[in-house]
């Protein structure tokens, strides 16, 4: 199916393309996009090519053993190949192959971890420099077979590529931490190691975070006992699960001041069973004995060595607290009042709720956990939310599990909204209401799109039973996508280098299994494998089922494999983009080697100097409240934001409630929104529906992010026009979008058509809405009158 290039130069085309002219239809496509390195000529580069070298004479059992690999790896290379990067590369593998003295399976982990930390725009020889200082430190040459821990050394350094981690990241972590003299000790220095290879088989993430802190908690430590290195590791596990955010500078300013007590260890023991987050920080706050005694007995119930989520309460609560000038007074009133853990973590919460939102109380009277949690509940709700007229079921609701309310900033935007609309727009309460009850309920969307407007928004879809369709399925689909925009001139070397890697793979493949790599035999393929599939579907009981399954497994292999090496030969600068997660499919899938590098080859090239310049970002289509709430906050601040009177955010609840209204956002690599825009699904030419942009709002603009934006909204559009098997239009009358529609019909020869589009608008869930495109502040089913341009979409 064809892809989005819009009629650009060249230079300054989307490398995606979503339309093509094909029998005056249009088809769509978003493909999935391979994020790309940017190496391109550098150094890791060069080093990389040669460790694939490498590893290819490895696999083709050119060297018997190591000493001869050793002696031999500097010889194969041609001469005026060997750069000073280069010398250093090999300098360094020959020192490993001589720290680790590898079999032949161990030098393909050590020459596949070069690789891998190069894919990641990692150095190799600055991961086989880590590893070699490593295995020529203090704690390990004092080890009784420094041998025996080189092999498990270098499994770590399979699992690291096998998880497809960051090996610099790890190798320099314990590069670092085998040249201080604090750990030192190979017992020490052993536990380390083996903590880290525990985390490397479970939790990367876990790793990455450990790499990050251990010293740094550790710094001010001067003697590191073997059970402070436990308790360290402890220590990050359970930071790692309480925090679930970005770590705060202070929880690890804490532990820093907690790990450099002398009594440390003996503190531990004492309050063994309170997580040490949490007893760092009270041992900041200086807290006395009994009260740190008494938290340890509520941390020791049930309740809290069980739940995660609850000791997670507790710690963001007392963080959260920090800033407030009664905190102690508040902690201590609760540590030696509040008997159960349950009861601690769910005031905390409230706690934290009424600290961020600025209307602290706290009821020093109560000595009760129960009437305690009660007040604060409902000072929370009624302070919070009192403008709403909210009922007791749904404030007990609220009070029970506040979480769904105060997720993503909603409670802070639906309290000061409903202020705004208090002092401006009375009318709008009871939708704001019917919105904030619905998700508490966690049911928003089912509600969105059946509320008593849906049908008459969502009539275009169908005329009759709408709600039954697959096509309000595609609507309410919410969609996310990565593209790639930028200068893409230098592409074609890369396609012809491609198209010469394909043919070889065809030789290969063909001398391998006896096929040749052509639609007809990929067919064949596809039939055999739908005759075992009825096969087993018929339930036939004379036939060898698992024979047959282990054929259905292998032709399957195969044809995906034939039909990627076809992909690869037919390549065009529309289709290169698409190819990343293909060739990763192939690299698993093959089983010959010859093969394999052939396909990794193919990836290095995509993954080469010509897309360095190319920049990636992610389109979204969605209907969460939070989203919808904050568009007249992100990107810009505009007319419609949440937290003011502007005079026309009355129809703000429009786009929150409305099943005829979805937001498109773009994100740059760092997640920040830089455009937004609504769609709009309205009824269009004989009643089939059009998928209308509104004007975007943008940080920044370039025409490359139009054409993304562009692009998600016709992908909506082909989506429902195939499940609807009618034309569904794509159109707009904002300046910026129709010049990119002008763009496209100019490239593939289309028409772009014109007109005045006068109808009344379906009725909104708000009393008002908002429009750019229409008019700005109309009221609910206001008959407009504005001209736009359009293309069609449809299924083949």
């Amino acid at each position: 199916m064809p892809r989005l290039g819009l009629g650009q130069h060249l230079s300054q085309r989307l490398e995606q393309r979503l339309e093509l002219k094909q029998s005056q239809v249009l088809r769509l496509r978003l493909a999935q996009l391979q994020a790309y390195t940017t190496s391109g000529e550098t150094p890791i580069r060069e080093q990389e090519l040669i460790l694939a070298k490498l590893n290819k004479e490895v696999l083709d059992k050119m060297y018997s053993n190591w000493e001869n690999l050793h002696y031999r790896c500097m010889k194969r290379i041609k001469k005026k190949d060997r750069s000073n990067n280069v010398k250093k590369l090999i300098s360094e593998l020959r020192g490993l192959l001589e720290n680790t003295k590898p079999n032949i399976s161990e030098i393909k982990i050590i020459l596949n971890l070069g690789l891998q930390a190069a894919k990641r725009n990692e150095k190799p020889s600055t991961v086989y420099n880590h590893m070699n200082s490593t295995l020529e430190s203090e704690p390990i040459k004092n080890l009784d077979d420094r041998f025996e821990f080189a092999h498990e050394f270098l499994r770590l350094a399979e699992v690291l590529d096998k998880k497809d981690a960051k090996p610099q990241e790890t190798f320099d972590f314990l590069h670092r931490t085998s040249q201080k003299k604090k750990y030192s000790d190979p017992e020490n220095y052993l536990k380390i190691f083996n903590q880290v290879s525990r985390l490397a088989e479970k939790n990367t993430g876990l790793l990455k975070f450990v790499n990050k802190y251990f010293e740094r908690i550790l710094r001010d430590r001067k003697k590191v006992e073997s059970e402070v290195v436990s308790s360290a590791f402890k220590y990050l596990k359970q930071l790692y699960q309480l925090s679930k955010e970005e770590v705060k500078t202070k929880a690890i300013t804490d532990s820093k001041a907690l790990f450099t007590k002398e009594d440390f260890l003996a503190l531990r023991k004492n309050y063994s069973n309170i997580p040490i987050p949490v007893l760092a920080n009270m041992v900041r706050q200086e807290f006395d004995d009994k009260l740190i005694e008494n938290a340890d007995k509520l941390f020791e119930g049930e309740y809290l060595q069980r739940e995660i989520d609850a000791k997670r309460r507790i710690f963001r609560g007392l963080y959260a607290l920090d800033p407030n000038r009664k905190r102690r007074k508040v902690i201590n009133h609760l540590l030696t009042n509040i008997k159960s853990g349950k009861q601690l973590s769910k005031i905390l919460v409230q706690l934290e709720i009424l600290q961020n939102s600025r209307n602290f109380v706290y009821y020093f009277d109560e000595t009760d956990g129960n009437s305690l949690l009660n007040k604060l509940k409902s000072y929370m709700i009624n302070n919070n939310l009192r403008m709403l007229g909210l009922s007791r079921e749904y404030k007990e609701k609220i009070a029970e599990n506040p979480d769904t309310i105060r997720a993503h900033n909603l409670l802070q935007m639906i309290s000061t909204y409903g202020g705004v609309l208090l002092g401006s727009y009375s009318y709008g309460i009871p939708l704001l209401r019917e919105i904030t009850e619905h998700i508490v309920d966690d049911d928003f969307k089912d509600w969105r799109y059946s509320h008593d407007k849906a049908g008459e928004q969502l009539k275009c879809l169908k005329k009759d039973d709408w709600e039954k369709t697959n096509a309000l399925n595609a609507w309410k689909k919410n969609r996310r996508s990565e593209r790639i925009v930028g200068d893409i001139k230098g592409v074609e070397p890369k396609i012809n280098a491609l198209k010469i890697i394909a043919d070889e793979l065809k030789d290969k493949y063909q001398a391998t299994t006896g096929l040749e790599v052509i639609p007809n035999n990929i067919k064949k393929l596809e039939e055999r494998i739908e005759e075992i599939t009825n096969i087993f579907k018929s339930g036939e009981k004379d036939v060898d089922k698992k024979a047959l399954g282990m054929e259905k497994r292998d032709l399957s292999n195969n044809h995906a494999l034939m039909q990627i090496i076809f992909n690869i030969s037919n390549i065009n600068e529309e289709t290169i983009l698409s190819l990343g997660d293909q060739i990763d499919s192939a690299i698993k899938r093959s089983e010959y080697e010859a093969m394999k590098t052939g396909f990794e080859e193919a990836k290095k090239i995509l993954n080469s100097k010509s897309v360095k310049n190319l920049e990636r970002v992610t389109v979204i289509e969605t209907d969460l409240p939070h989203k919808l709430m904050n568009i007249g906050k992100v990107p810009i601040q505009t007319c419609q934001r949440w937290n003011e009177r502007t005079g026309y955010n009355k129809c703000l609840l429009a786009y929150v409630a409305d099943s005829n209204k979805k937001l498109y956002q773009v994100l740059d690599e760092s997640d920040r929104v830089i455009i937004r825009s609504i769609g709009r699904l309205l009824p269009f030419d004989k009643e089939s529906p059009i998928v209308f942009l509104e004007r975007p709002y943008a940080a920044r603009w370039t025409k490359d992010y139009g054409k993304a934006l562009f692009a998600q909204a016709a992908q909506t559009a082909l989506e429902v026009s195939e499940e609807l098997g009618e034309p569904v239009a794509v159109g707009s009358n904002d300046p910026r979008i129709i010049e990119i529609m002008k763009d496209f019909v100019k490239q593939y020869k289309f028409k772009l058509f014109k007109k005045t589009y006068e109808r009344t608008l379906p009725k909104s869930k708000n009393t008002y809405e908002y429009s750019d495109s229409f008019g700005g502040c109309i009221i609910s089913g206001a008959r407009i009158n504005r001209h736009m341009h359009y293309i069609f979409i449809e299924r083949e």
